[in-house]
């Protein structure tokens, strides 16, 4: 039985009739294809037709930690995170962050952070809904990473040598992105970020804005290790 919102998307939406074919995940990477049979009352009764391994999924795991940003630019980082094979999203608040934390708005703005993840990975057919974890401050989130086995990759403006490139060729199956805010990691945080051993790259010769960096490491990532 579908119900709810996803039964209005499909039914309103999509104009699913009955007969029609639609998927189910079990948001653990396998796929039911389902037959709608009764689609009264603004919900769908189906049955199962056979089930599959969802082919969104990937062999590697990616981690992004972005820096909270302003206004709808985290809603946009979030969403096309989910799109670029995030399988997991942290959002942390750094000494140059234009957010600052507040515990009340946050837990408020997670809410809907998760739906936007929620909706997201309906829509690109993932077969899993990648976490979110909000991080009060640059330290904390840098000491979660310590745990957590993946090879961190730290994106700053100012690195001079090491490229994303030869970041990527070098990793394992577990990676970990961190960006920073608009203007930039503070210099301390650089230098926190090299003592608990991330590897500081570069992106390139131009800047990318505080939205793109993330995706534009997630964009890399799979074509180094999926194309």
């Amino acid at each position: 039985m579908v119900e709810g919102e996803d039964a209005y998307h499909l039914l309103k939406v999509l104009r699913l009739k009955e007969g029609q074919h639609f998927i189910v995940s079990d948001k653990d990477c396998t796929d039911f294809i389902c037959e709608a049979v009764d689609t009264r009352e603004g919900s769908i009764k189906a049955k199962i037709v056979k089930s599959e391994h969802n082919r969104a999924e990937k062999a590697y795991t990616v981690h992004l930690l972005n820096a909270v940003l302003k206004g709808e630019k985290t809603d946009f980082v979030l969403q096309k995170a989910v799109e670029a094979g995030a399988d997991k999203i942290g959002l942390f608040y750094s000494v140059r962050s234009e957010v600052k934390y507040d515990k009340a708005k946050a837990e408020k703005k997670q809410r809907r952070w998760e739906k936007i993840i929620y909706e997201a990975a309906k829509q690109c057919g993932r077969g899993r809904i990648p976490a979110l974890t909000l991080y009060p401050t640059f330290k904390e989130m840098l000491a979660s990473c310590a745990d957590r086995g993946e090879d961190v990759i730290f994106a700053y403006e100012e690195a001079r040598g090491d490229t994303l490139r030869t970041a990527l060729e070098q990793s394992g199956d577990a990676l970990c992105f961190i960006v920073g805010p608009v203007g930039g990691f503070d210099k301390e945080e650089v230098r926190m970020a090299k003592a608990a051993g991330a590897h500081v790259v570069t992106l390139g010769n131009r800047i990318l804005r505080a939205e793109t960096a993330g995706i534009f490491m997630l964009s890399c990532c799979v074509y180094e290790k999926e194309l």
